[in-house]
């Protein structure tokens, strides 16, 4: 199964979608009114967008949801698509709606503020060791973790080749576009256990910064009595609160540290400022095109503070600022 199969198939059904959402609110409504005759447990297919990542896997999963009232609809409006009678197709369609299901859950862990790099490193190894599961259970032909070719199975044979091919190629890609990760993912776990470091800490990472007395303040920490068990009760507090605090939390844990342990500070706050993923820049998008021909009087500077709005945490006084401004009196 190869990538020009699963783009075929996607293509395939954005076009079926854009017809019975898209083409007219006429057709819309004769397709919710069948999905709702044919006692379907869907009300609705969601508008195919192939910008949004999110949105294409709920299209897919909700048109397999949705599959025969599809199908019969596309009859009733004359609309042949031989390739949904073709058993290969939907099989490569019902396993495209489980993997691009597995993905979303794993886009959604990874997106909003407040997580680290290492959250973001752990959620990212368990995923690449969930593909080796996931390719035993088609080895084995379970599809226990694939709800829509379990439900496939029942009516005809699934052919795993292409689809073992297929995971291992996804755990390929894992492996090859995240080496970041494995190589310095074990660097991550300084923030948290920093206990557990020696010399086996590259330093040459952080050759912008002053480490010639690191050595001396790690064996410091993990001499002191009260500094010592500092790590561990944040390890046990990080346990009970949310992955979007851990930021904050292992934040206020190294800044609670005396300035005797600037060195090891330093690195941590290195760590800590470090992005393991793309979400801030993807929330700033829209508010990156305020600049335009028309709008002459806006500069470089004015998209830059819109920038800064948009990601900062702080809240403008407003009515403070207004009280400090002296109003135009009548005369």
């Amino acid at each position: 199964m190869s990538n020009s199969d699963l783009n075929d198939v996607m293509a395939t059904v954005a076009k079926i979608v854009n017809f019975i959402v898209k083409r007219s609110a006429l057709t819309h409504r004769q397709f919710q009114s069948l999905l709702e005759e044919m006692e379907s447990s869907c009300k609705d297919i969601p508008l195919h967008c192939a910008v949004r990542w999110l949105s294409c896997g709920k299209v897919r999963e909700r048109f397999v949801d949705c599959f025969d009232v599809v199908k019969t609809f596309l009859n009733e409006k004359g609309q042949r698509y031989p390739e949904l009678e073709d058993e290969r197709w939907v099989e490569k369609l019902f396993f495209l709606a489980d993997i691009t299901g597995h993905l979303n859950e794993l886009n959604l862990k990874l997106q909003g503020a407040g997580q680290t790099v290492l959250d973001m490193r752990d959620t990212w190894e368990a995923f690449v060791g969930k593909l080796e599961v996931f390719l035993k259970d088609v080895e084995a032909s379970t599809f226990r973790l694939f709800k829509h070719l379990r439900e496939l199975s029942a009516q005809c044979s699934i052919s795993t080749t292409a689809i073992h091919e297929c995971i291992r190629r996804l755990q390929t890609e894992f492996t090859t576009r995240f080496q970041d990760f494995q190589l310095y993912g074990p660097l991550f776990s300084f923030l948290i256990r920093p206990e557990s470091f020696g010399n086996q800490l590259d330093l040459s990472l952080f050759n912008f910064l002053d480490t010639d007395d690191m050595e001396m303040q790690l064996t410091e920490l993990k001499s002191s009595t009260l500094w010592g068990t500092t790590f561990a009760e944040l390890r046990q507090q990080l346990e009970s609160t949310a992955v979007h605090d851990h930021g904050a939390c292992i934040f206020s844990c190294w800044t609670s540290l005396p300035n005797r342990f600037n060195c090891l500070k330093n690195i941590a706050q290195a760590l800590l400022t470090v992005f393991g993923s793309t979400y801030l820049c993807e929330q700033i998008f829209s508010h990156m095109s305020v600049l335009s021909a028309s709008r002459s009087r806006l500069t470089a500077g004015h998209s830059e503070t819109c920038v800064l709005l948009k990601v900062t945490k702080c809240e403008p006084q407003i009515t403070e600022l207004a009280n400090a401004k002296q109003g135009q009196k009548y005369h």
